[in-house]
């Protein structure tokens, strides 16, 4: 799944993993995951609830 925002052209904004991007049947351990790709050198500031301290 992927999302995109219209600015002047279409421009992807959020995008799944090609794989391994839901924890489904608890393959990666239990609780709810979701992944996303990111860019290289592409910061994400969490709210703290997993990321820490700031």
């Amino acid at each position: 799944m992927s999302w995109s925002e219209k600015c002047g052209g279409w421009v992807p904004v959020l995008r799944d993993r090609q794989t391994q991007n839901y924890n489904f049947a608890n393959s990666l351990g239990e609780g709810v995951f979701h992944y996303t790709e990111r860019n290289k050198g592409e910061l994400v500031y969490g709210l703290g609830e997993k990321a820490g301290n700031m």
